[in-house]
C-alpha cells in the first residue's frame, strides 16, 4: 500500500467499513467473486446520491486493488472474493 492510500483510508474511515457492508452483501447475495471497482462505484453513488454528501465525494480508482488487499488480508470471511492483478 502506497503512502497516498494510507493517508486516504486514515482520513475518509467510513470508506472502509461501507466497502465491507457492500462487500459482505455481495457475497450474501451469492457471489463468490466480485469486483472492487463495482463496490466503489456502489459506494460513489451511495455518499453522492442516497446520502447527498454536501463535500461532494471523491475516491481515486488506483486505490480500487489497495482496498480489495485490505479487505482480504483483515477479513477472513472475504479472503479470495477480489481478484488481483499486479
Amino acid at each position: 500500500m502506497n503512502k497516498r492510500f494510507k493517508q486516504y483510508h486514515a482520513d475518509n474511515p467510513i470508506v472502509y467499513k461501507l466497502i465491507l457492508r457492500f462487500s459482505r452483501q455481495a457475497k450474501d447475495a451469492g457471489h463468490t467473486h466480485y469486483s472492487m471497482r463495482a463496490i466503489m462505484h456502489r459506494l460513489r453513488w451511495h455518499l453522492n446520491v442516497e446520502t447527498k454528501d454536501p463535500d461532494g465525494f471523491k475516491i481515486n480508482n488506483n486505490y480500487s486493488q489497495d482496498y480489495a488487499m485490505k479487505v482480504m488480508e483483515e477479513n477472513p470471511d472475504l479472503e479470495g472474493f477480489f481478484r488481483l492483478r499486479f
